[in-house]
């Protein structure tokens, strides 16, 4: 091994040795982090507008590395970069997958959907999308109740291989929603291009509604997705004055800290019992 080794190196050159061996190393602590359990699932649960009754939840990921919670915008880039992101995007399907099938099995939990974002690398490559379809079929619940949140760039950059994606994650039955809505150009071009079951609003359209231009479009975003029968969500809702606005235009659901922050899987699971 250690022949291999310096001969890599000498072919290469000692600085692309070393960036090799960083990613290598990597991807070792990463598969490691996994199979100790350090990376934790955490939910930002969503509530009925109206009646204020848990609906689902969001996943969140968290990285306790030597006894620190590390948050995902300190390493899922880097993941990203480094192409290992699979590991965790198949780590978070098959966990809540085997979730959705315990949670469907327990009458005494209630039916509520979850939905996980993927990478966008990772959804575009056709042999990824064969490994989510043998995911979701191996466990037994019923699949409206999983849903893939997609970012609006990701349409951008190959809205043909989107498009196909779409068909085949309903084909499963699974709903795809559309994060971070009306912050960029092409929101609207694509609700007519892809078929949407749920668009989240973002935080930022309800950080300025004193300005009544602002709430205006907003209304008027929602309108329009109540005629295309497209479900909403408000993401990022904080104070009371955010949660009557969107009570009054009839948003279907909220998340925000309005009502929770994000709480650890197992502690989302008994907020779900029905009593």
């Amino acid at each position: 091994m250690q022949i291999i080794k310096t001969k890599i190196k000498n072919y290469f050159g000692k600085k692309v040795y070393k960036k090799i061996k960083k990613i290598q190393d990597y991807k070792i602590e990463i598969t490691q982090a996994i199979k100790n359990n350090k990376f934790k699932l955490y939910v930002q649960p969503k509530y009925n507008t109206q009646t204020k009754e848990i609906t689902g939840g969001e996943i969140l990921i968290r990285w306790n590395k030597n006894n620190q919670i590390i948050f995902p915008n300190k390493f899922i880039n880097n993941l990203e970069k480094n192409r290992i992101i699979y590991k965790i995007d198949l780590f978070v399907l098959n966990t809540i997958c085997k979730k959705l099938e315990v949670w469907s099995k327990n009458n005494k939990l209630k039916k509520i959907k979850i939905s996980i974002n993927q990478s966008q690398k990772n959804l575009i490559n056709k042999s990824y999308l064969s490994v989510i379809n043998k995911i979701i079929n191996k466990y037994n619940f019923e699949k409206k109740y999983l849903e893939i949140e997609l970012t609006e760039s990701i349409f951008i950059k190959d809205r043909n291989k989107v498009k196909k994606l779409e068909k085949e994650l309903h084909e499963l039955n699974v709903k795809v929603s559309i994060d971070d809505f009306g912050t960029g150009y092409s929101s609207y071009y694509l609700l007519s291009e892809i078929q949407i079951d749920v668009i989240k609003l973002d935080k930022k359209m309800f950080e300025n509604l004193e300005n009544e231009k602002a709430k205006i479009i907003v209304e008027a975003i929602v309108n329009l997705a109540k005629k295309l029968q497209i479900e909403i969500v408000a993401e990022g809702i904080e104070t009371e004055e955010q949660y009557e606005f969107v009570k009054k235009l009839k948003c279907d659901e909220i998340q925000g800290y309005y009502f929770s922050k994000a709480i650890p899987l197992e502690e989302f699971e008994k907020k779900i019992i029905i009593k």
